[in-house]
């Protein structure tokens, strides 16, 4: 947004988008009833209501690679299904909501395996129940789902009807 960021009151360490696309600093503890703000970046050390912030409206994985990168930090990386159930388990990010993951593969080609974006191959043990299937030729990008597993999606997804949140974490080194 025109100003943006101000760091009005020297307590904006937040970041949303508006309704018309472009960045916003916010103080993070703010909340208005008809803009929910819910946690999913991480910062150092574990996952706390203190280290975690997350992005309240849904969207494709490019722009929540954007939104992560605009913190200085990177899409989330689970690495065990703990790492998983340690987003799901804060009260502010909920356990029934969806997350992109750094996990991508090149697209039309699933015999490719999927890796974060930090070059770690995506743990095998973390996917669904017949996942990764590829089920529109064009599921290139991994989110963990409701129910605490990963699944392969299409990219561009952020549909109302299946949303999809963004969850940051530290860059690992």
């Amino acid at each position: 947004a025109s100003g943006e960021p101000n760091n009005l009151g020297n307590d904006e360490a937040c970041v949303n988008i508006n309704e018309d696309g472009k960045l916003n600093d916010k103080t993070c503890s703010r909340h208005i009833e008809n803009y929910p703000v819910y946690p999913a970046c991480q910062r150092k050390g574990e996952l706390s209501p203190q280290n975690v912030y997350c992005h309240n409206r849904p969207m494709s994985w490019e722009n929540a690679k954007f939104i992560c990168e605009g913190r200085n930090q990177a899409m989330i990386t689970p690495m065990t299904v703990d790492d998983i159930h340690q987003v799901q388990a804060q009260e502010t990010c909920g356990s029934n909501r969806k997350y992109w993951t750094a996990g991508r593969r090149e697209l039309n080609n699933p015999s490719r395996p999927f890796f974060y974006t930090t070059k770690t191959e995506v743990p095998k043990d973390l996917w669904g129940s017949g996942e990764p299937n590829d089920l529109r030729d064009d599921e290139a990008c991994i989110n963990i789902n409701a129910e605490g597993q990963i699944n392969d999606q299409s990219c561009s997804t952020h549909y109302d009807d299946y949303p999809i949140y963004t969850v940051c974490q530290d860059k690992r080194q």
